[in-house]
């Protein structure tokens, strides 16, 4: 990714800085939710939670347990896998976990990349814990209030 120094200015550095704050923050947000309301939405008996959710550029790993009689110990990890073309091969990247940590030798990228994959991980959990749309309802209707 090449950058001409006659369009690098303050203004653009500052609008990138907050751009990747803010989808940094969505992220963070985003998977906290989505997995306390799967856990929420999950009717099944105990269920052991082994997932991925993927596409040419973005892998989402979803592993743990969700326990129906006791959801305050269920428990699901995410992991977040950004894929690279190297030579004739791929590569993986990771780039979050919804533990804490971001990774990676070029945080911004990931950031940026990981909030970009969100989608995948959306429609992947939407697969996953089907019941897990009626939880969404609210939220949907209040994306469409205007304040």
């Amino acid at each position: 990714m090449s950058t001409s120094t006659n369009s690098v200015t303050p203004e653009k550095l500052l609008c990138g800085s907050h751009n990747l704050d803010r989808m940094k923050k969505e992220v963070e947000e985003l998977i906290p939710m989505l997995i306390g309301l799967a856990i929420i939405s999950h009717s099944g008996p105990i269920s052991t939670v082994a997932n991925t959710f993927a596409n040419e550029q973005i892998e989402w790993r979803l592993t743990g347990v969700v326990y129906i009689m006791s959801r305050k110990d269920s428990h699901l990890k995410v992991e977040c896998w950004l894929k690279k073309k190297i030579g004739t091969g791929n590569a993986m990247t990771a780039s979050y976990t919804n533990e804490g940590s971001w990774w990676g030798a070029r945080p911004s990228e990931n950031i940026q990349r990981t909030h970009e994959g969100l989608a995948v991980f959306v429609e992947g959990m939407l697969s996953a814990f089907p019941d897990l749309q009626e939880h969404l309802e609210p939220f949907l209707s209040a994306a469409e209030k205007q304040f």
